[in-house]
């Protein structure tokens, strides 16, 4: 059975520790019971006791039951009184943005209309501006510059390019031929150079449209899986300061702590690529976490080669620098698209000038590790800052560089 990256675990106060894995069939287990301290419990008489929440699944147009942002999104909260109302207010927030992010299908209002999305916005490529959703605007807009932030390791127009691995790509070591050379290179011929972008698509603030230009007589599509679910969890607001967990798939996080629960820590540990074993764990106590890992969508060439769906936009191909990307911040869309980026990115120079360059944009401080295989181990590369988030019972007998 196949395991998600992450484990999640919550730590409240001194007094009471969670752990649950979120596998590929979706099963949870709890191994221990969470209170809240002696001083809160006494003085509001609030029921202290983690739960977490599928948000489930959504309708497309055609009648097909999806996945709230493709993947399982979970809220994990701590108080009885408002659980309901927080999950169900994370429900409707990400329902109505994963209407606007998807690429693939249509969706209704609740007027009846046609929501004007990813898709939609593909399939009107070169037919002037399209009005959007203000929420999927500033996506775009984000898009466009992490790909120049990232010098187009990241790029959202890369969606002819994802479409070539379509079907060949799964969560087990399946042998597979590798696409014709010639599809890859005519599907990569259509990214748009990153420098180049804002003279594609075309923005217009004031009128809230986005309009898809031909560029150098090639017609891309945009593809925003990269970044949409951190973009997704960045834009949640909650009626209550609720201490919550969010998570989107194995690969995005974001932690807050309420006023009430001022002594939550939300500590995350990552499994060794193709295994069970606890790699490492961190902490987090407020922000948000995105990983990147080549262990959930891959296939094996006949040499035993591993492609997985972390495609360099400038090759057309995946790369094997890294087993994992790991990064902790405030923003989860801006890591998503630096995770994805920096997967591609080999020298670790490059990587750390990478992340400079988003921190100074972003405005908040990102700590990283990379899991590099070194034969039947990994190392870890990392920052002094996220070292400081380690729990030393998961990493004694790990070597730190």
């Amino acid at each position: 059975m196949l395991l998600y990256r992450l484990a999640i675990m919550l730590l409240v106060g001194k007094s009471a520790f969670i752990s649950f894995l979120l596998s590929a069939c979706l099963c949870v287990t709890v191994l221990f019971g969470c209170v809240a301290s002696d001083a809160q419990s006494a003085s509001s008489r609030i029921d202290f006791s983690k739960v977490q929440t599928n948000l489930g699944l959504l309708e497309s147009d055609d009648g097909e039951l999806v996945l709230a942002l493709n993947t399982e999104v979970t809220m994990t909260t701590l108080r009885s009184d408002v659980r309901d109302q927080v999950t169900a207010e994370a429900q409707e927030q990400v329902f109505s943005l994963h209407k606007l992010l998807d690429g693939y299908r249509y969706y209704r209002d609740d007027a009846g209309e046609v929501v004007v999305n990813v898709a939609y916005i593909n399939d009107h490529f070169g037919e002037g501006p399209v009005k959007v959703d203000r929420a999927l605007f500033d996506l775009i807009e984000e898009s466009i510059l992490m790909a120049e932030l990232t010098e187009g390791y990241f790029n959202p127009t890369v969606g002819k390019l994802v479409d070539v691995y379509e079907g060949r790509l799964a969560g087990t070591a399946q042998v597979q031929d590798a696409p014709d050379a010639q599809d890859v290179e005519e599907a990569r011929n259509t990214v748009v150079p990153y420098d180049k972008l804002r003279s594609c698509i075309l923005l217009d603030e004031a009128k809230s449209t986005v309009e898809l230009a031909p560029c150098e007589g090639s017609e891309y599509a945009l593809n925003v899986g990269a970044i949409g679910k951190g973009f997704a969890l960045s834009r949640l607001a909650f009626s209550q300061d609720e201490s919550y967990l969010v998570t989107a798939g194995a690969s995005s996080i974001r932690g807050h702590v309420g006023t009430l629960e001022d002594d939550v820590t939300w500590n995350v540990a990552t499994h060794e690529p193709d295994g069970t074993d606890l790699l490492f764990a961190f902490r987090l106590d407020e922000g948000s976490v995105s990983t990147s890992g080549d262990d959930e969508s891959f296939y094996l060439l006949e040499d035993g080669t591993r492609v997985h769906h972390i495609l360099n936009p400038h090759t057309g191909y995946s790369e094997n620098h890294y087993r994992n990307v790991v990064l902790v911040g405030q923003d989860a869309g801006v890591l998503d698209a630096l995770s994805t980026a920096l997967f591609s990115v080999g020298d670790l120079d490059a990587v750390k000038e990478m992340i400079e360059r988003v921190e100074d944009h972003a405005g908040f401080d990102i700590s990283y590790c990379l899991v590099v295989q070194e034969g039947d181990g990994y190392r870890l590369e990392m920052d002094e800052a996220f070292e400081g988030r380690l729990l030393p019972e998961y990493t004694s007998d790990l070597v730190l560089r």
